[in-house]
């Protein structure tokens, strides 16, 4: 008796609670949203009830009833009602029922101020220039400005992070308006995370997150820093872009641009590298490409030109562009008629050249700074011993340094044995004082050189790659190198760039293995370093 009395009690109090249940849900509407607008001022109230049915709504602030209306709901029960909040920051109590609102569905809506306001206080810090107002007016004013789901509005709420650099960058003069400021703000962040970054890689990766908030999809030294830049260089670019705090995003990119193109130039790997540094970035650098000069003499020698400046840059190509539309006057090898032919009839009076022995190898070396270049240290180290190159005074070889062509000659004849006293020459350029004047002197006798026009031999000028093929060729020759054994075959991809006057001593010094090439590019205008011309001299002098 008593289990089935609490069976009953218990349905008794399952069945009122299920009448109130579907009393609530029938009686009274349900809030599902209230939120306002921050450029209108226009709050929305949405939710839903019975359909077709009155809505009452009230909103009170500080206890006291501001707004009341009425609307209906549709047929599918939902309802809309909009209210203007307008006045200081406060907390509005809103409810919402259905006809009697004695008990509503009630809910809070935080108003935090007028835009208006916001951007009054933040236009105030910036025209004083003053970042620590600037703080006070983004933190207090940051639900006005920006929305709780917005990555600004975690930055400018986070109290342990130091807003002093980025609120520096908005105290900047400038007038704003609440989208401007947002705009503004996101590149401050991205800047202040760019100007705190520990190393090359992580400025990589803080680039790649802020590209579109900096504007850096289509920006084109940003595509040659990802794409063309080297580990190394990047580290250069961060080691340098690291002293200074830059001022805006232009100011970044202005800076950031400078810097890799500059160190993009300064290190091509090649014409190919350069041909990308300029064509990639011909608009930023205001560079009109020719169409008429040959690209691999033009790139090629830009690679021997100093570059310091984007400025420079330009320089460089338009000077490159105005050399490779020269006519060739033949360089070393002659007038541009045939170089080879002006050689070998020249070479029929050899007998009066004195062929000296070429000096035996002595048993040390002092040169200290070849092991950068190992490909070339054997060959270096076998011509000094052999007397045909010199170190410095201070023991060091600087093979990477451009070979000028008079001491060019100097060492061909030397490593040959075709050097000869009394000999005559008659260059404008070269005087008769000068202590390069026999070497040239027999140079010319022999057959070997013939300048390079206007009655010069051009001293003082740092020797190209094609010239220096030409001269090694004949003097080689003329040293009883037999070189019409070889049979290595490479096509250059800038053959076509090559002087008529040198191109059969290329192959013929290039069939042998004499010349490889650089990355599948002979390079005919880029100017040949210490370290090559060793390795060249070296290997005809090997040569039976």
């Amino acid at each position: 008796m008593l289990k089935k009395l609490s069976l009953n009690i218990s349905k008794m109090i399952l069945s009122a609670t299920a009448a109130i249940v579907l009393f609530s849900t029938v009686a009274y509407a349900d809030i599902t949203s209230c939120t306002y607008d921050r450029s209108t001022y226009m709050a929305e109230v949405s939710g839903t009830a019975q359909k077709n049915t009155q809505i009452t709504i009230r909103v009170l602030k500080n206890g006291e009833i501001v707004f009341e209306d009425q609307s209906a709901s549709d047929d599918t029960g939902k309802y809309n009602i909009n209210f203007k909040v307008l006045g200081e920051p406060c907390t509005y109590d809103v409810l919402v029922g259905e006809s009697n609102i004695k008990i509503p569905y009630s809910t809070k809506l935080d108003y935090y101020g007028s835009t208006d306001s916001a951007i009054g206080q933040i236009n105030t810090a910036s025209k004083n220039k003053s970042s620590a107002d600037m703080k006070n007016a983004a933190v207090n004013n940051i639900n006005v400005l920006f929305d709780k789901n917005e990555s600004m509005y975690s930055v400018f709420s986070d109290t342990s992070r130091d807003l002093g650099y980025i609120c520096e960058i908005l105290a900047s003069g400038n007038e704003y308006d609440t989208a401007s400021f947002k705009i503004a703000a996101g590149e401050a962040v991205a800047l202040d995370e760019i100007y705190n970054a520990a190393s090359s890689d992580e400025l990589k990766t803080v680039l790649d997150n802020n590209k579109t908030v900096l504007r850096l999809q289509d920006y084109s030294p940003y595509k040659t820093y990802t794409d063309l830049l080297s580990d190394g260089i990047r580290t250069t670019v961060f080691n340098e872009f690291s002293k200074n705090k830059v001022e805006s995003a232009d100011d970044f990119r202005s800076k950031f641009s400078e810097l890799v193109l500059v160190q993009a130039a300064s290190n091509a790997n090649g014409w190919g590298d350069m041909k990308k540094v300029v064509e990639e970035n011909k608009d930023f650098l205001g560079i009109t490409l020719n169409t008429t000069a040959n690209e691999i003499t033009v790139y090629s020698n830009m690679l021997n030109a100093n570059i310091s400046s984007s400025a420079g840059i330009k320089t460089a190509y338009q000077s490159a562009v105005a050399a490779a539309l020269q006519p060739q006057s033949g360089g070393s090898g002659g007038s541009g008629s045939g170089g080879s032919s002006s050689g070998s009839s020249s070479a029929s009076g050899t007998g009066s050249i004195h062929q000296a022995p070429v000096k035996e190898y002595n048993s040390y070396s002092v040169l200290t700074d070849i092991d950068s270049v190992s490909w070339a240290k054997p060959h270096i180290e076998k011509l000094f011993k052999l007397g045909v190159i010199n170190g410095y005074d201070d023991g060091t070889f600087l093979p990477n340094n451009n070979v000028k062509r008079e001491e060019y000659v100097k060492m061909i004849l030397t490593a040959f044995g075709l050097e000869k006293s009394g000999a005559k020459a008659d260059f404008a350029d070269v005087s008769q004082n000068a202590w390069y004047y026999e070497y040239v002197a027999a140079a010319v006798e022999a057959g070997i050189i013939q300048g390079i026009g206007d009655n010069k031999f051009g001293a003082g000028q740092d020797i190209t790659r094609q010239d220096m093929a030409v001269i090694a060729c004949r003097a080689a020759k003329l040293a009883g190198k037999d070189l019409s054994k070889g049979q290595n075959i490479t096509e250059f991809a800038d053959k076509s760039g090559i002087a008529d006057y040198a191109l059969e001593s290329v192959e013929i010094l290039t069939k042998n293995g004499i010349v490889n090439g650089i990355d599948g590019s002979f390079m005919p205008y880029s100017y040949a370093t210490r370290a090559q011309v060793a390795v060249i001299i070296s290997s005809l002098y090997d040569v039976n």
